[in-house]
């Protein structure tokens, strides 16, 4: 008995999927060949990641985000920006993360914007804007990041403590809610709203 489990569990880890013999990435590394620039961006997810490629990862996500960011692909940029920014796959860098942030936001990535109005909130690698970060997040929100949704509703809700009169936070909690941002959702039932 134990040797057919051990025979089993070689047999499977010798099908771990891999980006050689996997034809989603095959197909996704030709259409990022092929400029379809979009495609590099989820290739380079794929290999930030999945585990099977974790020797790999996040090297190869950094430089197929750049491409794709090259390219075009919005984001690309932000996820190019979040590689800088912690680090992953090239030496930290705020001022780089800042400009791929900003260049996501004005390429049209909703994600971008949002990430691009926490820089402003931060203060790292520029100095701290209330009222552009909530500009950003507002732009952001009404293209759908629920992140942005909630930053504003917080920039509403200074106390932490939300009251059923704070309309304006209400509405954005309830947007980021409705949006699938679950600490939303959370932060309206404790206040029983």
């Amino acid at each position: 008995m134990r040797l057919i489990l051990l025979l089993s569990l070689l047999a499977l880890s010798a099908c771990k999927t891999t980006p050689e013999n996997d034809q989603v990435y095959k197909t996704e590394k030709l259409a990022c060949d092929a400029a379809i620039f979009a495609s590099c961006t989820s290739l380079g997810n794929r290999y930030r990641l999945d585990r099977n490629t974790a020797s790999l990862g996040e090297n190869e996500a950094f430089e197929l985000y750049e491409r794709a960011c090259d390219g075009g692909d919005s984001n690309g940029c932000d996820n190019l920006s979040s590689m800088y920014k912690q680090g992953r796959g090239t030496q930290k860098d705020y001022k780089k993360a800042f400009h791929f942030a900003q260049i996501s936001c004005e390429k049209g990535s909703a994600q971008g914007c949002s990430n691009f109005g926490v820089f402003y909130t931060e203060g790292k690698s520029i100095q701290r804007d209330f009222v552009k970060a909530n500009q950003l997040f507002n732009r952001a929100c009404i293209r759908g990041a629920a992140t942005a949704c909630y930053n504003i509703g917080n920039s509403y809700n200074r106390s932490g403590n939300l009251k059923s009169n704070n309309t304006p936070a209400i509405s954005y909690y309830k947007k980021a809610c409705r949006l699938g941002l679950t600490k939303a959702c959370s932060r309206l039932s404790a206040a029983g709203l």
